[in-house]
Formats: C-alpha cells, sequence, structure tokens
C-alpha cells in the first residue's frame, strides 16, 4: 500500500482527522521495522526466548518481593507483639510496619498515644486536674521524618498568623 493510498484510507476512516502526515509516520514506522528485522522478518524463535527469560526474572523478582515482605512481618511482628497496629481498619502488614518503623519505639516516643492516667493517681497535676505531660524528646532511632511527623513539633509554629499582601490604593 503507497503512501497516497493510505492518507486515503485514513482520511476516510477518521473522517479526516488524520492524512497524510499520519500516512506518512506510519510508513517510516514500518521501514524502520522492516530495517531493524531483515528482509526475513521477526525470528519468532529469538522473541520467545526473550520473552521467557524476561518473564523467569519478573516471577524471581516476584518470588525475592514476596520474602521481603515475609522479613518486614516478621521484624513488625518482634516491634509490635500485640499487632496493635493490624487491628486497625485498611492496615496491612506493609502498612503496619511502616506505620511502626515511622512512629519509633513506643515506649519512648511521644508520637505514641498511651491513656493518660486518672486524675487521682499520683503523677503531677496541673491546678485544674489535667495530667502534666511528658517532656517531649525526639527518638533518635527514628529517621528524621519520623521526627517531623511526631507530635509536639519539634519546630514551633509561626506566632502570628501571615499577613496578606498590601494593596495599593
Amino acid at each position: 500500500m503507497g503512501r497516497a493510498r493510505l492518507a486515503r484510507w485514513f482520511q476516510r476512516e477518521t473522517r479526516k482527522a488524520w492524512g497524510e502526515r499520519r500516512a506518512d509516520a506510519v510508513v517510516s514506522a514500518a521501514e524502520a521495522t522492516l530495517a531493524l528485522w531483515g528482509p526475513t522478518g521477526l525470528d519468532y524463535e529469538a522473541l520467545a526466548a526473550d520473552i521467557a527469560t524476561e518473564a523467569s526474572l519478573a516471577l524471581e523478582l516476584a518470588r525475592q518481593i514476596a520474602r521481603l515482605d515475609e522479613r518486614i512481618f516478621d521484624h513488625y511482628g518482634d516491634a509490635d507483639p500485640d499487632h496493635i497496629l493490624l487491628s486497625v481498619p485498611g492496615v496491612g502488614k506493609i502498612l503496619a510496619s511502616q506505620i511502626r518503623g515511622r512512629l519509633g519505639d513506643p515506649a519512648g516516643s511521644p508520637a505514641w498515644p498511651r491513656p493518660g492516667p486518672s486524675p487521682g493517681s499520683s503523677r503531677t497535676s496541673t491546678p485544674q486536674g489535667s495530667p502534666t505531660p511528658p517532656a517531649a524528646r525526639p527518638n533518635t532511632a527514628t529517621p528524621a521524618c519520623a521526627r517531623r511527623c511526631s507530635w509536639p513539633p519539634t519546630t514551633p509554629a509561626r506566632p502570628t498568623p501571615p499577613r496578606p499582601p498590601a494593596t495599593s490604593g
């Protein structure tokens, strides 16, 4: 099929959206394909061997990912034996491990919520009866992103809200 005939076919089939430029692109791609594969065409045996090799690599990667998932969950089980984070709706094994890794040690991090003492406990209280919170200290075992996400924030908030820009008038 020549360029002109292909261009007419494109115009008729695409309601004149495509024409000679698209026909030139298709013919150029066909010529490049013939230059790549030669006059004999595609070697299907070599293609099948390439696909088999890529498929075996993909399967091996899937097995490695599954093994890593199991190792991650084993470490998560060591860090959180009660599986508290897994009890959250929508949190699975991997997400629970990520949350646990970002928050750090629940015993040493103020980011983990703990039930407060009752008003009559021996812990010091403010005059209103609410317990005095412990001093926040960043957990050095967690990465910097966890320190940025910890509460209370490690950087103080802006003391005053930003002002809108002055308008000239």
